[in-house]
């Protein structure tokens, strides 16, 4: 059962790029444990655990979080397992780290997600590690309809630090 709350902006409004940064003052957002979503199928791996709304021309949605990094921990890689409907920008510490699908190219609130997507399960998406650091990092992912008159939105989001404790060679691995 996930515990970390997430905060969240569903009102539709254009929020820019500087809501991603780590100095983003959120406090005044709601906030809520994912899932997040409104889904009316019950097709989604997880319980729904905060209830988002919809409306017809919403392309966008905001959610931030924070976690702790370790010091001395060297991630060799970092993992998001996203449930998500119809697609994903994430950005670490106000640095877009991954997509899920989403056109290339630059994002803005109005970009709609590639395809429909239904949240059925879990997409993995390796994050670029370039912007996180020791100590507390933020977490900050746009969520995006494929259309305008979408009747639903899921946003959930596991991050897994891969940590490798022996080198291949070390390990008997490779040439």
């Amino acid at each position: 059962n996930d515990t970390t709350l997430w905060s969240y902006e569903q009102t539709g409004t254009d929020l820019g790029t500087g809501w991603t940064a780590r100095t983003f003052d959120d406090v005044s957002w709601p906030t809520g444990p994912a899932l997040l979503a409104r889904e009316d199928f019950g097709v989604t791996p997880e319980p729904i655990r905060t209830s988002l709304t919809v409306a017809t021309g919403r392309i966008t949605y905001y959610f931030r979080t924070r976690f702790t990094m370790p010091a001395g921990l060297n991630p060799s890689e970092l993992q998001a397992a996203l449930v998500v409907d119809d697609g994903a920008v994430i950005h670490l510490n106000g640095v877009e780290a991954g997509r899920f699908n989403m056109p290339g190219g630059t994002v803005t609130f109005n970009t709609q997600a590639s395809s429909s997507h239904e949240a059925t399960g879990y997409e993995t998406v390796t994050l670029s590690l370039a912007s996180l650091v020791p100590g507390e990092n933020v977490l900050a992912v746009e969520v995006h309809q494929q259309g305008n008159a979408s009747s639903d939105v899921v946003f959930g989001m596991r991050l897994d630090a891969v940590v490798l404790t022996n080198s291949p060679a070390a390990a008997g691995i490779g040439i």
